[in-house]
């Protein structure tokens, strides 16, 4: 099994000792794999994709830390061999693009067995990281027509205290569909209308995907397009109706299906909508978390607080104040969540100080038992499966000690 060192270290002048620098890379490894406790939940999300027989693909895993502190994973792939092929597995920016060192191997792809086995990707000394990000993209190509199902298998996750991380994995799969043929899982639109009544001049991108909602269960629509500041909408649904579409229209102005613009420095304008009318109401949602982004710039020059962005949205007189907390921050931009039951046009403004109280009526939302995907949580007593990460460390440091 080959791994990569994301950059390369210097080399040993003394074979009999570690250097300080090695020294303290081998110490927090080992008290990497000290008994581990529980963290906080971290959601692992497998994209859902569409492509044509013969077409390449890279298929994007996920990882949001949900305020967890993270240093490594582990875990296994699986998808069905007949109807596509791996080609290889590219480290994602989750913690490439953190200028730490990193540990990464692809793992064993086994393109008979429907497999790929102990992909583990850790940083390298005492540090963790706490913002949402790309674990992995796998590199897949479409065999024949057909659907497959990517599950993950085996996943460990710790932070750098030794700590277990608890989570929960939303898989996903991948629609092979005949150059002639057609498909519903969704996707990217671009500029132009849809059926929402909004005025097509007024939007920018389109984005659907359809996913299947059930009662008490966590259903993840992930949002790919770098001109959409929404990047998930979960929704934990009252009822189990099958497969709903999701569909975000990203706007260039205020929406044309409102009366009044919101208060406030516009960051976005966006029509979120799930299935059709009359189906997002709470007695079909329990409840549905939208988390989105915005540019650090953006605010840096419209001299706009972390604290000062809200999200708002229309209910059909006028503009109502969700209630939003920030959930991290990276050199790029500041990431958001909302909480709501119901969806229509959306705004994302910064107040600059003022008080929303008295620009917005605060909606009011129930608070179920936690939204969850039935979290996997990793036993206390140890780690299974990292013996791979102990074994090549240790093998990494005793051919250092032996040049």
């Amino acid at each position: 099994m080959a791994f990569k060192e994301s950059k390369k270290m210097r080399p040993l002048s003394d074979a009999s000792i570690f250097h300080s620098e090695d020294r303290k890379i081998f110490s927090a490894f080992l008290f990497f794999l000290i008994t581990l406790n529980i963290a906080q939940a971290t959601i692992i999300t497998v994209e859902n994709r569409t492509i044509d027989e013969g077409q390449t693909v890279l298929l994007d895993i996920s990882i949001d830390p949900e305020r967890s502190k993270i240093a490594g994973f582990q875990m296994n792939i699986m998808f069905d061999s007949a109807i596509v092929k791996v080609n290889n597995v590219i480290e994602g920016n989750f913690l490439k693009n953190s200028g730490l060192r990193t540990f990464y191997n692809e793992g064993m792809v086994d393109n008979s067995a429907g497999i790929i086995k102990n992909n583990f990707n850790v940083i390298i000394g005492p540090y963790n990281l706490t913002t949402p990000g790309s674990y992995v993209n796998i590199k897949m190509t479409g065999i024949r027509e057909g659907r497959t199902n990517i599950n993950l298998s085996g996943v460990k996750i710790s932070d750098s205290d030794g700590q277990a991380v608890a989570y929960s994995v939303i898989n996903g799969s991948v629609n092979i569909r005949n150059r002639s043929g057609s498909s519903s899982t969704g996707g990217v639109g671009g500029d132009g209308g849809g059926s929402s009544g909004e005025n097509y001049t007024n939007i920018e991108v389109v984005e659907k995907y359809d996913l299947q909602i059930s009662k008490d269960a966590l259903t993840s629509y992930r949002f790919t397009s770098a001109k959409n500041p929404i990047m998930f909408v979960n929704i934990t649904g009252n009822t189990s109706p099958g497969i709903i579409t999701s569909s975000i229209e990203v706007l260039k102005n205020t929406s044309t299906l409102v009366k009044t613009a919101p208060q406030g420095l516009v960051y976005k304008n966006a029509n979120i909508w799930i299935g059709t009318s009359g189906y997002a109401t709470p007695k079909n949602i329990k409840q549905a978390l939208i988390k989105f982004r915005v540019n650090n710039t953006w605010m840096s020059t419209n001299s706009v607080s972390g604290s000062d962005i809200v999200l708002v949205k229309w209910d059909g007189s006028t503009w109502m104040k969700l209630e939003t907390s920030e959930s991290g921050k990276d050199d790029t931009y500041t990431y958001y969540e909302a909480k709501t039951q119901t969806f229509s046009p959306f705004a994302i403004i910064g107040l600059k100080g003022e008080k929303s109280e008295t620009l917005y009526t605060a909606v009011v939302t129930e608070t179920p038992a936690k939204q969850t995907s039935t979290p996997i949580t990793v036993p206390t007593k140890g780690m299974p499966g990292f013996e791979i990460v102990t074994a090549i460390i240790a093998i990494y440091m005793l051919n250092r000690l032996r040049k």
